[in-house]
């Protein structure tokens, strides 16, 4: 099973290029384990850590390719309801957490939803 310390083998190749690539990959669904598995800090943890990576992964795929900012800045857009719903995702798996914190944790993860929602509009 993927957790937080090998979620980076999960695939690496895959291309996250649009919602459908990022909703079906790998670490949608390990995310999705880790979400519905039984409500602890390592859960918590390895969803969120998960989806850094994704998120790492759509800024280096535009990167890689040469996307101009206003491309990158499309691309977002594009990929953006299915980024929304890893971070929902991570902010449950938070919220089934019992460990200390973890409403902080949550609500970090909401505020840089929240950003990336500011950096997406017109």
């Amino acid at each position: 099973t993927a957790d937080g310390n090998n979620y980076m083998e999960l695939s690496s190749h895959t291309s996250l290029f649009n919602a459908e690539d990022i909703l079906s990959s790998d670490y949608a669904k390990a995310m999705k384990g880790w979400m519905y598995y039984s409500g602890n800090e390592k859960a918590a943890t390895s969803t969120e850590m998960i989806l850094c990576r994704v998120m790492e992964l759509v800024e280096k795929i535009d990167y890689d390719v040469g996307k101009t900012s206003d491309e990158h800045f499309y691309h977002i857009r594009e990929v953006a309801q299915a980024l929304v719903i890893l971070h929902n995702m991570a902010i449950q798996a938070w919220a089934k957490s019992k460990a200390k914190g973890s409403a902080e944790e949550a609500e970090m993860i909401l505020v840089r939803m929240m950003e990336l929602s500011d950096r997406t509009k017109d």
